[in-house]
């Protein structure tokens, strides 16, 4: 159904590479994470976390394993943490939740993402294992064909009464944000809606609220939201192989499904000094001119594209 949604052809492998793969992925990183904080008592291992060198603490989180250096050879990923925590205070907040003695809990929903088939089942798994919620995921209808997946992937869940998938538009998803019962909204999708959501329908009373810094929603609310995410290349000595390497990477970073990822490239820095500026440029321009076109399959693209062109 998602390559077909998406319009890519029969066997296609951008969907399982986009959804399944890294929701089993998300699944087995937990696994051993749950295993370590039984045995030992900490989520992360304190092997992880160094002082950088500037002196805050970081912590080295990709790859974590010798199946993730194979696969991204060369990738590396280290999370720096906010000045003035030290590596021990890193440790002991890690997996916090486990180390409370009487956790609240309490019921999440999620506005789940319309692009990606990954997102709302690991924002779930967030909830339950990171925050401590059971959680009800309100599907996107862009994508709503996942959910009778999910509810057959996580029936053991649904069936405990820790999750629930719900469909329908707006009106349901209104009705869920101002419901007593929800404690915890997290939202995939537009600023528009997340807008709404938080401060009320465009208007002068929105204005007013936002200038006054009141927001009509008085709920706990998270937000992964779109932007216009920039891809800085450094500049530097490379070999041909690395220029194309780069072009190539960044080619694919705008045409992932279709550009409708939160984190697709939409602005390039480069030095204007850089001497192999125009090598990279026209390497990104073949790239990019070899791709197929993508089918522009989530809401109102064409009218945005209009608009911006």
């Amino acid at each position: 159904p998602g390559t077909q949604a998406k319009g890519l052809p029969a066997g296609h492998g951008e969907e399982w590479l986009a959804g399944p793969v890294p929701t089993m992925r998300n699944l087995r990183l937990l696994k051993e994470t749950l295993e370590r904080i039984r045995k030992t008592g900490d989520a992360v291992e304190p092997s992880r976390v160094k002082n950088g060198r500037n002196g805050r603490a970081e912590v080295a989180v990709f790859p974590v394993d010798s199946y993730d250096g194979a696969l991204f050879a060369g990738f590396t990923l280290t999370q720096r943490m906010q000045d003035g925590l030290t590596t021990a205070d890193v440790v002991k907040r890690a997996g916090g939740l486990y180390k409370q003695e009487n956790q609240k809990g309490g019921v999440a929903l999620i506005l789940g993402a319309g692009n990606v088939s990954s997102i709302p089942p690991m924002d779930a798994l967030y909830k339950l294992y990171a925050e401590g919620f059971v959680c009800i995921i309100k599907m996107n209808p862009v994508n709503e064909w996942v959910g009778p997946h999910l509810e057959r992937a996580f029936k053991s869940f649904i069936d405990k009464g820790y999750l629930r998938i719900v469909y329908g538009g707006a009106d349901v998803g209104k009705y869920l944000v101002e419901h007593d019962v929800v404690e915890d909204i997290h939202i995939t999708g537009s600023n528009i809606t997340h807008d709404v959501i938080v401060w009320g329908p465009p208007g002068p009373d929105r204005a007013r609220r936002m200038k006054e810094n009141a927001p009509l929603l008085k709920k706990r609310i998270t937000s992964e939201l779109g932007n216009v995410s920039p891809v800085a290349i450094v500049p530097g000595e490379y070999t041909q192989a690395e220029i194309d390497f780069m072009a190539q990477n960044v080619a694919a970073m705008v045409s992932n499904n279709g550009s409708f990822n939160c984190n697709a490239a939409k602005m390039l820095i480069t030095s204007k000094g850089w001497a192999q500026r125009d090598a990279f440029l026209e390497g990104l321009s073949r790239n990019l001119a070899s791709t197929p076109t993508r089918k522009a399959y989530y809401p109102g693209a064409a009218d945005r594209y209009e608009t911006l062109t």
